[in-house]
């Protein structure tokens, strides 16, 4: 009787426990982790615009529909131009 009781609770919390590992290791990898330090965009004289700050993956998801002009700057490298996307 006691075992049957605990495999059920372990059923309901496997069931459950499942999709909320699913969605903590979306969170942490596209909500949490810093991957860009800054960004870029053409304004109207031609030159670029550019906005320092901390980004994740989800914020240039977000600001590439904004402005599709927008380059994104990995964290941690050089200015050299193959590490703007």
């Amino acid at each position: 009787m006691f075992w049957e009781v605990l495999n059920k609770i372990a059923i309901i919390g496997t069931i459950i426990g499942i999709p909320a590992t699913i969605y903590g290791l979306y969170a942490i990898i596209f909500k949490i982790i810093v991957v860009y330090d800054m960004y870029r965009e053409v304004n109207e004289s031609g030159g670029y615009t550019v906005c320092i700050g901390s980004f994740t993956r989800l914020d240039k998801c977000y600001g590439k529909k904004e402005n599709i002009q927008r380059q994104y700057h990995q964290k941690g490298k050089s200015q050299d131009k193959k590490y703007w996307k």
